[in-house]
């Protein structure tokens, strides 16, 4: 090689590391069920590759050095060998793969128990995150992609799929042709109360079935019902408005005596 193919032929040391990486990306980029964006899949990649560089070296040292397997298994050996080459090399190939998963959730500072089971409020906000998002990718007559929304909405991308597909199945958004998100109808035409309604929420838990025999049960699913039906019309302003931010915020008005809270009831009353 050195003859005909001069300096030139110090690269093949380099080839199988840069093919290692691709791969790797390749891997990383197409085989998830989610979007992964290029830079964590190359991460992963590049990882992958330098693990897998040292696995092989360490490997071949200790398959070399160890000749316990040619002893009791003879001809044989090269099959526990395989075996154990096979379980180490995946074991580096989902190890690499577990961190290009776990970036965006680290990008966006979140913790696992936010992420893998968001809580009450938290589902409510990714998902006004994720129609201000698409609120102004509208304005410029753009959709958005699911890995353009994960920094919005601060959730892990399957917790993220997984609530568009609520959205979706509400007709609050859907997919163009191009496979981008968009709003599927006028946020003036959605109530909050009807967003919180359809993510399947509520202020407190009024099924009697998961209170069991308590003494204080009638009493509290009779409470509970209250505030549910009650915050409807407090509920009732819609999305676009709540994202309108020209209108001046709710103040207290002194010459009636009345206080801030009752002045935006009444504001929101007034106006739906």
């Amino acid at each position: 090689m050195e003859t005909y193919a001069g300096p030139l032929a110090r690269l093949a040391g380099v080839f199988p590391p840069l093919l290692q990486v691709a791969g790797f990306w390749v891997i990383f980029s197409v085989i998830p069920n989610i979007s992964v964006r290029r830079s964590d899949a190359l991460v992963g990649a590049m990882t992958a590759a330098i693990l897998f560089e040292l696995l092989k070296k360490g490997f071949g040292l200790y398959v070399g050095n160890v000749p316990t397997y040619q002893t009791v298994y003879g001809a044989l050996a090269v099959f526990p060998i395989l075996l154990i080459w096979v379980y180490l090399a995946w074991a580096v190939v989902l190890a690499a793969a577990e961190l290009a998963a776990a970036l965006p959730q680290w990008r966006t500072g979140t913790n696992d128990q936010f992420t893998n089971h968001p809580r009450g409020g938290a589902t409510l906000v990714a998902a006004l995150r994720i129609f201000e998002s698409l609120l102004e990718a509208s304005k410029q007559g753009v959709g958005l992609q699911t890995i353009d929304m994960q920094a919005a909405a601060t959730l892990t991308p399957d917790v993220l799929s997984s609530l568009l597909e609520t959205l979706k199945l509400h007709r609050y958004v859907t997919r163009d042709e191009n496979g981008e998100w968009c709003l599927a109808r006028d946020l003036n035409s959605v109530s909050l109360a009807a967003l919180h309604d359809n993510l399947s929420m509520c202020f407190l838990p009024n099924n009697p079935s998961d209170l069991g025999n308590v003494r204080w049960g009638t009493q509290y699913t009779a409470l509970a019902a209250a505030v549910d039906s009650a915050h409807n019309p407090l509920l009732g302003i819609s999305l676009r408005h709540l994202f309108d931010t020209t209108d001046s915020p709710a103040t207290v008005d002194h010459k009636d005596g009345k206080s801030a809270e009752e002045t935006a009831a009444e504001n929101v009353r007034g106006k739906h």
